[in-house]
């Protein structure tokens, strides 16, 4: 430091200032942080003469500004208020020590330089007015001025650090079934399972995001929640979605997966991030479970290129026997059942998994084949081959559904005919199922390979009328209205190498059901 004015005798000193200096931030308001300091200053002539050298100790108490305008600089400013007490040795010869109390004014501009949270650099510049109190020591009043560096140390965690508040938000009843990489599309709109989290911190949380991720089957993370404000000792039930990508439907059984719950929020005006890991099990794409029958539509694919080159095949082969008199969704449909037959298609119950009984225990995991699977192995069960057959009929544009009973699944489709005219279809009304106006003809699609489409149309019927009296016990699903909620499951472009069957032998059988089928109209209508 430098001494502004006069020295005694004119005196120049060398002056050596080491303090310590202790700053208490307000919670509340960080940068204003009330300090005390004290310290020690050496007081040496640079002449020979000892006489005016002389130790003082001292200590203050002030408020400090410290603002953080880059990451790792801060500018602060302050002042400081106290006492010292001079000590003097050499004023005369008889060796007595001469002491005096002085009031201390002090004004600090720093510049804070930090690499770390804990530990600081300070380049500061320090005022400094002294005034002797008891006027028996004056000579050293004034102001002084000084320039110097100060190495801080600071306790505690760093509030702008999530780990400083790993703590804040406690999870608990952290729920999450199996998944099933055939539900994508439905996860993204209906939760996977629910968390509670509380707020276990003395403030509130504000502007809390609850997410989650899963590493290697989504692209970013996905919003389950948004708070307002989480007030202290509060809980929220929080429902969590999913939005997985294709990756979910590349893999094979039954996946182990551990996830991430991420919450994001600010505690006392500072960005905190915390995480909780979850694990659960993805089933493959071809799993599912029969608590909503709605489910199967997603294993209806007509947007498959495979199923559409295969019934671009079926049209080519059947184009010179088409009547275009005759309803054209039920020709498409006796097209694709002869088609299948000529091609080998065998109803086979699945030995492990049979519809039967996965139906009746809707906590069992069920295996429904997609479409391109059956048509290469060309043998299903009910739930494999109904999925099949609709899918071929919606990429020929015919809507479809499908209908539950106990223990069996089967096809139904929409001949878009009013239901006024169901004798331009068959003479016998109970063979078809009306509803909205419009006649829509079930087909017992496991009788493929048995029996003629007649007879399937025909056992298909009589399946649905043997619940008329206990309608509750069947199920009619449109395929449409399913798809809005169980979106069917994504396929990558592949050849298959699928054989086709002759197409000779699919216009004959075609030929032959469709005469069979106009002959009953015509007669009917002659008599």
């Amino acid at each position: 430091m430098t001494a502004l004015g006069d020295s005694p005798g004119g005196e120049s000193f060398t002056i050596f200032d080491i303090s310590g200096l202790f700053m208490f931030p307000i919670p509340s308001l960080p940068v204003l942080q009330p300090s005390f300091q004290g310290g020690y200053i050496k007081y040496q002539s640079k002449s020979d003469s000892d006489q005016w050298d002389h130790d003082q100790y001292y200590g203050s108490i002030g408020m400090m500004y410290s603002n953080r305008f880059a990451k790792s600089m801060e500018l602060g400013f302050g002042g400081y208020t106290g006492l010292s007490q001079s000590i003097f040795k050499n004023l005369d010869s008889s060796s007595t020590s001469y002491g005096g109390l002085n009031l201390i004014l002090d004004a600090v501009l720093k510049l804070g330089l930090d690499p770390s949270y804990n530990v600081n650099l300070d380049i500061f510049a320090k005022y400094r007015y002294s005034k002797s109190l008891n006027n028996v020591i004056t000579e050293f009043d004034g102001g002084q001025i000084g320039f110097g560096i100060a190495l801080n140390y600071r306790f505690g965690k760093n509030p702008d650090s999530a780990t400083d508040l790993i703590r804040s938000l406690k999870f608990q009843n952290l729920q999450v079934d199996p998944l099933y990489a055939a539900m994508r599309s439905y996860y993204a709109a209906n939760p996977i399972g629910t968390i509670q989290i509380t707020n276990t911190e003395k403030k509130a949380v504000t502007n809390l995001e609850i997410l989650f991720f899963q590493p290697g089957f989504m692209d970013s993370s996905t919003q389950s929640a948004s708070i307002e404000e989480l007030a202290p000792g509060e809980s929220a039930d929080v429902e969590i979605f999913a939005l997985f990508n294709d990756q979910v439907f590349t893999t094979e059984g039954t996946t182990p997966l551990t996830a991430e719950i991420i919450t994001e929020y600010s505690y006392g005006g500072r960005p905190v991030r915390q995480t909780q890991p979850i694990s659960y099990d993805l089933y493959d794409k071809s799993a599912m479970q029969w608590d909503d029958d709605r489910k199967v539509a997603s294993f209806i694919t007509p947007a498959d290129s495979a199923l559409s080159n295969y019934t671009s095949f079926i049209n080519q082969s059947t184009r010179e026997n088409t009547l275009d008199a005759f309803n054209t969704p039920l020709q498409k449909a006796i097209k694709v059942y002869i088609a299948l037959d000529v091609i080998g298609l065998t109803y086979q119950i699945d030995p492990i998994t049979p519809f039967s009984s996965v139906q009746e225990n809707q906590t069992s995991v069920d295996s429904v084949s997609l479409p391109r699977k059956t048509l290469k192995t060309t043998t299903g069960d009910c739930d494999d081959i109904t999925v099949l057959y609709d899918s071929l009929l919606e990429v020929m544009g015919i809507e479809t559904g499908f209908i539950t009973v106990p223990g069996h699944i089967y096809s139904v489709f929409n001949t878009g005919i009013s239901s006024r005219n169901h004798d331009l279809l068959h003479p016998d009304e109970d063979m078809m199922i009306y509803l909205d106006g419009e006649i829509w003809i079930p087909v017992e699609i496991t009788m493929i390979g048995k029996t003629g489409f007649l007879e399937a149309w025909q056992d298909g019927a009589d399946e649905w009328h043997n619940y008329d009296n206990n309608p509750n016990a069947r199920g009619f699903y449109k395929t449409r209205e399913s798809h809005q909620l169980y979106r069917p499951v994504a396929l990558r472009e592949t050849d298959l190498g699928l054989q086709y069957g002759s197409a000779s032998e699919i216009a004959r059988g075609y030929d032959r059901e469709l005469n069979r089928l106009v002959d009953l109209v015509l007669e009917d209508q002659n008599r």
